[in-house]
């Protein structure tokens, strides 16, 4: 036992109990010493379960930010169509400012949950050798590739969204305000082919996000295993574009917290 895993144990509580017996071992005993379900096996399924808790967690946070942003794009919409006092008025700045603030609570939500999602994972990893094996430091490969990270998905596109009503909010503030810009910004009053320059900013800005995107994929630190089991070569990709892991290999094992 590393010396990592072995201070873990002391920490949670679990370092004086015995290995896990196996159910012929219970069965045959007529009074067995203590219970069957061990105390490891006790704290895995907890952290099984809080895991799940968390990951259901993630997403209902995510749907309750993500329903105020479709409540202010819709806001901001119907201030657009009113043309009383012009497509700028003083709402449509606070909508964008308040698009801006719920763009970054959601990020940062979605960062939090993470973190404690990931906690649990950690926990699972520390106690389910001595329970199931490395069941869930075991992970399948299709076709060699990993796969796209859901999560880092979803918190890489609220930065976006920052991102959008950021520009969202400067505009409109310079629109309503009527500020100056600076004269190293095109605007289409003045230079015939300003309109022109906010497409291909606007598309490149898009190229981007969609480059950041397709970056997000689950990010594996394990090795392929030799036929023993231990751990073998590293995994190691050129970059988080790169989904390949290795042609013929089916499975490769994720590091504990106590393996470098």
């Amino acid at each position: 036992m590393s010396e990592l895993r072995e201070w873990y144990f002391k920490t949670v509580g679990l370092s004086d109990e015995p290995a896990e017996r196996s159910v012929v071992d219970v069965e045959i005993t007529e009074k067995p010493e203590r219970p069957a379900l061990s105390l490891t096996r006790k704290a895995l399924d907890r952290a099984y379960e809080l895991r799940a808790f968390e990951i259901e967690h993630y997403w209902k946070r995510g749907t309750y930010f993500w329903g105020f942003q479709i409540a202010i794009f819709a806001a901001f919409g119907l201030f657009w169509k009113d043309g009383a006092a012009g497509p700028w008025h003083p709402i449509t700045v606070a909508l964008a400012a308040l698009g801006c603030l719920t763009a970054m609570a959601n990020a940062l939500s979605a960062k939090g949950s993470k973190f404690w999602q990931t906690n649990w994972e950690r926990h699972i990893d520390m106690l389910e050798d001595k329970v199931e094996g490395r069941l869930h430091k075991t992970v399948w490969l299709d076709n060699g590739d990993v796969a796209y990270s859901v999560s880092r998905l979803n918190q890489t596109l609220g930065i976006c969204f920052i991102g959008f009503w950021i520009v969202v909010l400067l505009y409109t503030g310079q629109a309503y305000g009527r500020f100056s810009l600076p004269k190293w910004v095109p605007a289409p009053d003045r230079m015939p082919d300003g309109a022109k320059t906010y497409v291909v900013a606007i598309v490149g800005m898009t190229i981007i996000g969609i480059l950041l995107l397709l970056r997000q994929t689950t990010n594996l630190k394990a090795s392929f295993p030799q036929q023993s089991g231990e751990h073998g070569v590293r995994v190691e990709r050129p970059s988080k574009w790169h989904k390949r892991l290795g042609p013929t290999n089916k499975f490769v094992r994720r590091y504990a917290p106590d393996e470098p």
